[in-house]
């Protein structure tokens, strides 16, 4: 295993905060959707750094672990959001929401 690179996890930090600073009025910052793109290269290459320094690799256990880690989080957004929506949207946004939500889930919500 590779150590921790607090120095990359820091620029995917800003990377995120240029994203989210854009998302609340472009102005401020009009290139922070290239966060998006600076986030997801310095993750390609801290997983292929992680990969390649195992001895083997197994793509199973490489997407269950990816999948344990990042499900709880998604079922919890989906729910949290749910909850909230259902005291703050109409009816009919709501059902709109709710199948948004389930293609999140099962992960065809890009397709």
């Amino acid at each position: 295993m590779i150590e921790r690179r607090g120095d990359l996890d820091g620029l995917r930090g800003l990377a995120v905060a240029a994203v989210v600073v854009f998302h609340l009025d472009p102005d401020w910052l009009p290139g922070g959707f290239a966060g998006v793109d600076i986030f997801f290269v310095l993750s390609g290459y801290l997983i292929t750094g992680t990969l390649l320094a195992r001895r083997k690799f197994s793509a199973r256990a490489f997407y269950l672990r990816r999948f344990w880690r990042l499900f709880p989080a998604l079922i919890a957004t989906v729910l949290w959001t749910m909850v909230a929506a259902w005291f703050l949207w109409l009816p009919r946004d709501y059902v709109s929401l709710s199948g948004s939500g389930l293609a999140a889930l099962t992960a065809v919500s890009n397709i």
